[in-house]
This record gives C-alpha cells, structure tokens and sequence, in this order.
C-alpha cells in the first residue's frame, strides 16, 4: 500500500490506512463551520460515537489475537495478516502502523472537540441547568474516549508496568491540545509509563464525574438511554469497567478488584446470561449462542449501535471466516478444539463450528473453525448474503467476574474459587462445583478466562502479563492448507513481540521518538 507519511500527532486526525480499519466516520462537522451552540456539540459528539463503534469492531478485535497460539493461517486467506500470525512482527508492518495511527486520530478528534466545547459550557447561565447537564455528559463521553484510544495503545505499544520502569519514557506520546502543524519541534515523544497509565486514570475520574451528575440529576433520561442492557451510550458503569481493565493491566490488583467488585456486586442493570432476577438460570443454551449471533444480552454493558443504514463498522467475523462457506482465512489449533471446551461448555457451541473447505480442488472434511463473530442477519445489506457484520461487544460483564477472580486469588481478598465456580455455572451445563488451591486455582481462573475471551483481543495483553512461553502447533492435520510459517511459531515468555513496535513512518517524522523504539525493531 503506497503511505502518506505524516505525524498523526502533528494533524487533524486524518491519515492512511488499511484494511477494514479506513472506515469513514459521519456526523462529525467540518472545522470550517465551527462550534457555535450546544447542538453543535450534540452533532460531533455522534462522530465521536462513531469513531468508538468503528474501533470495537473488525481488525481492531482480531489482529492481535492472530499473532498469539491460538490460531493458524489458511492458504485461503490471500496472504492477509500472514506476517502477524506466522511471527514477522517489524516496525513497518501495516497492522502496527494502522492501530498507532487510527488510534491517534480518534485522540485528535477527542482534543478538537473538548478544546470547542470547553467555551461553550463556560457560557452557559445558570439557568440553562439541562444544558449544562448535557454538556457535561458529552464531554465526559470524550474524556472516557480518549482514555480507551491511549489504553489501547498503552495496551499494544508499551511494556508491563513496574517499578523499574515506570519512570523511563517507555509510555506513549500525550497529547491534548488540537494544533496541527509542521513545525516536528512540537511533535512529543513518549511519556513515561507512569504518566501514560496516569493520564488515563484521570480521564477515568473525569468521565466518571460527568456521567453521574447526568445519571444523578436527569435520573428518568438516564435510565432510558444509558442505564440499560445493550446501551448504546457510555454511563458509568461502563467507566468502572475500563478503570477496571485498566488497573489490571497496570498490574494494580487492589484497584482492579475494587472496580469490578462494584460493578459485579453493585450494579442492577447487567447480569451474566441466563441469570434471571431470581437466581435460577433460565435457558442458558439458546442466551449465550444468540447473544453472539443476535448482539444481545443481559450481559453486555456497551454495544454501540449499528444498523444497516450506519454500517461503518469492520468485519470482525472476517478475520476468521470468509463469505464463502467453504473458504476460511484462519482456524483455531487443535489445542483450542480439543482442550478448551467439554461437550456441555457452551462456549464450544457458540465459538466452534465445523465446515468442509475446498482447496485447489482438495476437500477437507469436517474442519472446526472459529465462529464466535458469525454475522447478524440484522445487519445483511443483502437478504441472504452473510457480511459477516456484528455488533461491537467491548463491555460484557463476564469480564468483571473474570478480572474479579484473578484480582482475588492475586491480593488474598474475597473467595476466588466461589466466584469461579459462580461463573462456571453459567457457561456450562450440569456444572458441578470443583475445589482447587494454590497454583492449580489460579491455572484454572487464567484457563477461564482464555476460553471466555478468545477472539476479543485479550489474548495479546494476557500472555504478555503472565509471561507465557508457548510454542504455537496447528496439530489438526490438514497438511498444505495451512500457511508454511504459521506452525511452529515460538514466544518466549519475555518476548520483545509482546509489545509491538511504533511505527517506523511515525519514527521517520517525529524527531522527538527517534531512540525510543521498542526493543528488538
């Protein structure tokens, strides 16, 4: 793909990009018209919403999760995201470039528009009380956007959090200010990492505050739009849950546990699917399978709205499948299929699936292949033809429960071994309660996890923290199919591609970052 190379911390949040990630935001009002009013406001704050739907979905979900042991390339695949799965991670791949890049741009946005808002909110009288209210809501939305874009590349760019490193600059480059501009003396280079996981922490706290004044004080409006299951707005449960996953990628046991505690034990909106008011687990089977292909769930805190009249999102479904039943682009190992999941796990059922694919007129029969992301015949822009669109799910509160038992067996607070349990009895039919201890609990409480999320783009992050070493082995038996290179792919559990490389096209403008490339690239 031919570049344009600028500094994306240098414009005004447009850049070139890839894949399904080039997706044009709407709604977003042209700098030439302005912010002049509240509507002004309400109008840029739907692009910002825009550009959160757009980032929960498609290549931002799978990439990632295509680089770690979990699953293969298929010669189907046209050569698409090879140089991620079978290891070649270099500081000019395009999946490095498009995440840093695409990332920085929805930073941009967030700054222009709080820079506009800013003055508007400061003009208001008193009495335009519901003006200010909203004002404070949509800023507050901004602030919890511009925190998920510097986790995310916090997440994907920056080493584990530590006492040693936290004060060397190792973090990513902060900016909140809206100047684009040529002058590379301006052009920042990366904070440290305490300032990084700061400046999050932060933007947390102030959109927490702006969300709870609006659930406080426009509590009716609040319970319509945003304190619901499936919302397509942010609220402050949702703000919990970000601060949550957050601390646990800092490593910060206590402050992890305290925020999903409270949205585990407090809230009264979500519950994990089947669990009805009452305690008793209603048709568990047909709730979790549809809530995959349906997008919806008593469990899913955020799932930013998409309708086939706003269908800018990426295909999150294509990373593994194709619309072609009998072509796939990657497949889970044999690891996956065999070991994962028992035959009342009804995670097996929903994510598993099994297909004959035809290959240069070889039919492999019976292959299990991933189809956790199936399509939404909702969001068919054909009737019959499967896209391979689905909802974002960036939020579920099994995360919680699953950040809630590591975060217990890690501090000693709480009974870990209750809530994996609690959490099991949910996921599989005729569970019974198991007992475990020490080194064996905490195996389990990681092996859940990695069943739950698999293909969500946790497995990155998680493996880098628990400093995994693996050895990724197809083991399916399905000879030329898969992609030479893919198999047999080796981490160490301290392995520079842990953590991704900044771009070199970002290096190569920005004077600030030269000598503050990643290990290893």
């Amino acid at each position: 793909m031919k570049k344009i190379i600028y500094s994306i911390l240098a414009l005004g949040g447009l850049m070139a990009t890839s894949c399904d990630m080039s997706i044009p935001e709407p709604n977003v009002i042209p700098e030439a018209d302005g912010f002049q009013d509240v509507t002004d406001c309400l109008h840029y704050r739907n692009g910002i919403y825009s550009s959160l739907r757009i980032s929960t979905t498609g290549s931002y979900v799978y990439i990632t999760d295509l680089a770690m042991d979990q699953f293969v390339g298929t010669v189907q695949n046209g050569n698409v995201n090879n140089e991620v799965n079978t290891g070649n991670i270099t500081s000019s791949i395009d999946q490095a470039t498009t995440l840093w890049g695409n990332y920085y741009a929805g930073i941009v946005s967030v700054n222009y528009f709080l820079e506009k808002a800013q003055p508007i909110l400061d003009e208001l009288p008193e009495v335009q009380e519901y003006n200010i209210i909203q004002m404070k809501r949509y800023m507050a939305e901004a602030h919890f956007a511009r925190a998920y874009y510097y986790f995310k590349l916090t997440e994907t760019f920056c080493p584990l959090y530590t006492e040693q490193n936290k004060d060397t600059n190792v973090g990513v480059p902060l900016r909140t200010d809206y100047n684009p501009t040529s002058d590379k003396s301006t052009y920042p280079g990366r904070a440290t990492l305490y300032a990084t996981y700061k400046f999050i922490e932060d933007e947390l706290e102030l959109a927490y505050d702006g969300l709870k004044l609006f659930e406080e004080e426009l509590p009716d409006e609040a319970r319509v739009q945003s304190l619901v299951r499936n919302s397509s707005f942010l609220n402050t449960w949702i703000v919990r849950a970000l601060q949550a996953r957050t601390a646990l990628l800092k490593g910060d046991y206590d402050a992890a546990l305290t925020y999903a505690n409270d949205v585990v034990e407090n809230n009264t909106v979500y519950a994990l699917v089947g669990l009805e008011s009452t305690g008793q687990l209603l048709n568990k089977k047909y709730n979790y399978v549809e809530m995959w292909k349906k997008d919806e769930g008593s469990e899913l805190m955020f799932r930013p709205y998409v309708d086939t009249q706003q269908l800018y999102i990426g295909s999150t479904g294509g990373g593994w499948l194709t619309k072609d039943e009998d072509m796939v682009n990657f497949i889970p190992v044999a690891n996956v299929v065999n070991n994962y999941y028992s035959s009342d796990d009804l995670r097996g059922r929903a994510f598993i699936g099994i297909t004959d694919l035809l290959n240069n007129g070889t039919v492999y029969n019976s292959v299990k292949t991933f189809i956790k992301w199936p399509g939404n015949e909702s969001l068919y822009t054909v009737a019959g033809e499967n896209n391979l669109r689905n909802m974002g799910k960036p939020f579920r509160l099994s995360e919680m429960y699953l950040i809630k038992m590591e975060c217990e067996y890690m501090t000693g607070k709480g009974d870990p071994l209750a809530t994996l349990n609690f959490f099991r009895r949910h996921r599989i039919l005729k569970y019974e309660d198991e007992t475990y201890a020490g080194a064996e609990l905490l195996a389990q409480i990681r092996a859940e996890r990695t069943k739950e999320l698999i293909g969500e783009g946790f497995r990155f992050a998680d493996c880098r923290r628990w400093k995994v070493e693996f050895t990724r082995v197809a083991g399916l038996g399905l000879g030329n199919l898969i992609v030479t290179g893919a198999d047999n792919v080796h981490y160490t559990a301290d392995d520079h591609r842990y953590v991704w490389p900044i771009p070199a096209d970002e290096i190569q403008v920005n004077p600030q970052l030269v000598g503050q490339q990643n290990p290893g690239y």
